[in-house]
């Protein structure tokens, strides 16, 4: 990935699959230079927020011990609490329904997103679903 934007002079760069930890930093990389990446990886949203090698793509975690102030308003009242640790690679993410074929989540405000689960949160997206009558996608209300 790094070399494709140093040697070439690319707007937009699409990855099939980023499955490991050095395809994360090449990214994180990428990103940093300016073009737009596209890229799939497996699993869904929560499975790679806990996936030591893919959560640098939404921006990582790490543990912090916060004050008695902080704590008392968490959802679980610890100290010790799991936060982002950066920002993520992505804005948007597309997750594709592995049960119904057509449909798709849509995550907006990925760093929203998982500052959320991390808190122990429900994060808010928007499900899209494709419809053969009008050839057309819908967007699922309640979503």
């Amino acid at each position: 990935m790094v070399e494709c934007v140093q040697n070439h002079t690319v707007e937009t760069l699409i990855v099939d699959e980023i499955g490991r930890k050095a395809e994360v930093l090449a990214a994180s990389t990428v990103r940093q230079r300016g073009p737009r990446l596209i890229a799939s990886a497996h699993g869904d949203f929560r499975a790679l927020i806990k996936n030591p090698d893919l959560k640098g793509l939404v921006g990582g975690s790490q543990q912090v011990i916060v004050g008695d102030g902080a704590a008392a308003k968490s959802a679980n009242k610890s100290k010790l609490q799991t936060q982002r640790a950066g920002n993520p690679i992505f804005d948007v993410i597309v997750e594709l329904d592995h049960v119904v074929r057509g449909r798709c989540r849509i995550i907006w405000d990925v760093a929203k997103a998982v500052d959320s689960v991390l808190e122990g949160g429900d994060y808010t997206f928007e499900t899209r679903q494709w419809d053969s009558s009008t050839s057309g996608v819908q967007v699922v209300p309640g979503s």
